[in-house]
């Protein structure tokens, strides 16, 4: 069962700042919190998780607990042969976290506007819609644009790149890609505290 509320010197703690700075971000409505009839400030989990993400601070699983209709992980990958084995790698690194995946861009996007992963792996031949256009969306969207985004594709030449940097790509890496890369990939973009750059 995890916490529903948290404290002023909950949050402190956590982000690493003074009491009053997060009395602070709660009277400017930068944190969506709410007064106890004692007087005290509390915030719903679900606040707490939303500011960490928009601001760009650790999400700690562990700490917040799980919930079953948060997601973790979103693979978009019209390659069966390659989704599977992405599938098998991703489940075998992180089998506490929830990974789910989308055939084609259409239906990665309808997951991901409502899911709201924490991290999206993407390839950009796809039929439907082509990863680029995905990403054109993805970024032009306040609730989605913060997401952390990592494309794999054989098709990284020095064009692409250029365009992909522009709309705020994370992570490239080319196929074939292996299980190394995928994991220190991973593994740094969900651990991050940064948001919205590129790594090549």
């Amino acid at each position: 069962m995890h916490k529903k509320y948290f404290t002023t010197g909950e949050i402190a703690r956590y982000c690493e700042v003074d009491i009053n700075t997060v009395k602070n971000w709660i009277k400017a409505n930068d944190l969506e919190g709410f007064k106890t009839p004692s007087g005290h400030f509390r915030v719903a989990r679900k606040a707490f998780i939303d500011f960490i993400n928009k601001q760009g601070f650790t999400f700690d699983p562990v700490y917040f607990g799980s919930d079953s209709n948060e997601l973790d992980i979103l693979l978009v990958d019209d390659d069966q042969t390659h989704l599977e084995l992405m599938m098998y790698h991703l489940d075998k690194f992180y089998p506490d976290k929830k990974i789910l995946y989308a055939k084609n861009g259409f239906d990665g996007y309808s997951i991901m506007h409502e899911k709201k992963p924490r991290l999206v792996l993407l390839d950009l031949v796809m039929p439907i819609i082509d990863g680029v256009e995905f990403i054109k969306v993805m970024r032009s969207n306040k609730k989605l644009d913060k997401i952390r985004l990592i494309v794999i594709s054989a098709h990284l030449d020095k064009s692409t790149l250029k365009k992909l940097k522009k709309i705020h790509v994370d992570i490239f890496l080319e196929k074939p890609v292996s299980e190394k890369e995928i994991k220190e990939a991973c593994d740094y973009l969900l651990n991050s505290k940064k948001s919205g750059g590129t790594t090549d």
